[in-house]
Order: structure tokens, then C-alpha cells, then sequence
């Protein structure tokens, strides 16, 4: 994922994830929900990018904290289902000549909970 803002963001990558999350609530047969594919992928976006927490998401989107979460879980869900298996990765970046690995540092203060 490579930005918040849809103006940011190629289109091509976000309706990759709206067309998955589409997909997988009519396999589903989902009942209605508040947030359609395409605000549930911009409230997913908000949490991997910033790392809000699920009370912001859910204030900033009007949903519910549980439901924040969820939405969050199931696209997580839905990303990783698609994801390549560590073997098949391995073999694919031998073949170029570099691999971009990214990872996020989201700040957390797990002390203050003690």
C-alpha cells in the first residue's frame, strides 16, 4: 500500500483491494454493512499507513470500534489469502536484480500499560 488519499494513491492499487473485499463479501453472501468495499479499503488504508487506532478509525469513518476492527481484520484477510507463499516469493526476487522488502514502525507504548 503506498498512500492515504485516493488522490495519492493509483488507482489500479485500490480497486485491487476493493474489487477483493467486493469478492469475498458476495462469497460470503455478507449481509449490509455500513461501510461499502470502497470506505472499508480507505479505513484499512488509514490503519496500515498511520497505524490509527481502532477508536480513530471508527470516530472517523461512523462505524463502531468492534466494527473497525473487523473491517481491518477481514482485509488483512483478504490481502494475505492473495499473498504469494515464502517459497514462491523466494524464487520470484532471484530473478530481478534487487527486492524491495518494506516493513512499518508503527510507535507503540506498550510500558505505560504496565
Amino acid at each position: 500500500m503506498c498512500c492515504l488519499s485516493r488522490s495519492r494513491c493509483p488507482s489500479r492499487t485500490l480497486n485491487h483491494l476493493t474489487d477483493r473485499i467486493r469478492s469475498r463479501r458476495k462469497q460470503h453472501r455478507s449481509r449490509w454493512r455500513r461501510l461499502d468495499p470502497g470506505r472499508q479499503e480507505l479505513l484499512v488504508l488509514a490503519d496500515l499507513r498511520n497505524g490509527d487506532t481502532d477508536t480513530r478509525l471508527a470516530a472517523g469513518f461512523a462505524v463502531g470500534v468492534p466494527a473497525a476492527w473487523r473491517y481491518v481484520q477481514e482485509a488483512v484477510a483478504v490481502l494475505a489469502a492473495a499473498a504469494d507463499d515464502p517459497a514462491t516469493a523466494m524464487r520470484r526476487i532471484r530473478l530481478p536484480a534487487y527486492a524491495i522488502c518494506d516493513g512499518t514502525l508503527i510507535p507503540i507504548d506498550r510500558v505505560a500499560d504496565q
